[in-house]
């Protein structure tokens, strides 16, 4: 994107006289002609980069998408909101909820299990 005070700039508006706006009309394409240069540069520039990083074994530069908005996508503060007055409440801890009532011993022999077992306990 070019600057935009520049995009604007008319010099058959402007109140200059025939030479002048000549001048300004040859500067203008030759500042316009630069620019894109500058930007196609830019890119392969970039490309370069990625390139040698991908020889070197690293990652290039993600090619991130840009985000869209919905129509139907609502503003965080309404998504908090939400999300805090669920009509479920919350769930308590899983040891909490389970009671040990009794303890059992199991006795195991040691025949029937595979032989690269490690007795840790």
């Amino acid at each position: 994107m070019m600057l935009d005070w520049l995009q604007d700039l008319d010099p058959k508006r402007e109140n200059l006289d025939p030479q002048s706006g000549e001048i300004l009309t040859r500067l203008l394409n030759e500042i316009e002609a630069i620019y894109k240069e500058n930007q196609e540069l830019r890119a392969q520039n970039q490309r370069l980069r990625d390139e040698i990083a991908q020889l070197k074994g690293h990652k290039g530069k993600p090619k991130i998408k840009p985000n869209r908005q919905t129509k139907s996508r609502r503003s965080s503060e309404q998504d908090q909101s939400q999300e805090n007055s669920s009509n479920r409440p919350p769930q308590a801890a899983r040891q909490q909820r389970i009671k040990i009532d009794r303890e059992q011993v199991v006795k195991l022999d040691r025949a029937q299990l595979p032989k690269d077992v490690i007795h840790r306990g």
